[in-house]
């Protein structure tokens, strides 16, 4: 929600609405208004008029569970450009295997708990970054995280992030690892936590691969 009250501060009678969607289908999916996040807690809404959202779960899982969104919409794309392989991995039957993993509330609200490649294991439980991002983002004076988790050499894994402050700002790590000591069970609280000036991103999303690939968590680990 911090982003919601920066921007209301600076705009106050303006009316923000939070959407999920991606290129493939539309690109929105979904839409829910501030004032019910505010409400009733963060979720990425209901889904727009014509389209359908399902959750594809794996066999044995419960009904409970997690699992991929799959969605079916009016502006759903005919495939990928010259990749007739891919294209038939993400359209199945007339839905779109989307890649997130999430599940649908008793009031038909979507939550959505991050990419199915980018979840790993830690303490026996799946752990999706976005889960530990949301947490952090509440923190006061935080303008921007990434989380990311990495395989250790005796099969465990370490969990490191990267945080950017509000101009000014003068909490420090050890501020924001008790605040999420609070919030979060103590698997998911990071191992390593580095204050950076910026997060590179692509099209406002962190962009993962670019941070993973250019060495940024290198920093952290020490």
């Amino acid at each position: 929600m911090n982003q919601f009250n920066r921007f209301k501060k600076v705009f106050p009678d303006s009316n923000l609405f939070y959407s999920y969607g991606l290129s493939e289908a539309g690109p929105r999916v979904t839409f829910i208004s501030a004032e019910e996040i505010i409400n009733k807690g963060m979720s990425s809404g209901k889904p727009l008029d014509n389209i359908e959202i399902k959750i594809f779960r794996e066999k044995g899982s419960k009904d409970t569970d997690p699992g991929e969104i799959m969605l079916k919409s009016p502006s759903l794309m005919l495939g990928y450009f010259n990749n007739e392989y891919l294209t038939k991995r993400k359209l199945i039957n007339g839905w779109l295997a989307t890649g997130d993993m999430g599940f649908i509330d008793t009031e038909g609200n979507l939550h959505v708990l991050g990419r199915k490649d980018e979840a790993f294991i830690r303490g026996g439980k799946l752990v999706y970054p976005s889960e530990i991002e949301h947490a952090i983002m509440q923190i006061n004076e935080v303008k921007d995280c990434l989380v990311y988790g990495e395989l250790t050499k005796n099969g465990s894994c370490n969990i490191y992030s990267l945080v950017t402050l509000d101009c000014g700002s003068r909490i420090n790590v050890h501020d924001i690892t008790g605040k999420l000591r609070g919030v979060l069970p103590l698997y998911l609280i990071p191992q390593k936590i580095k204050i950076v000036k910026v997060i590179p991103n692509n099209a406002g999303k962190s962009n993962r691969k670019k941070i993973l690939e250019g060495g940024f968590f290198d920093n952290v680990k020490q």
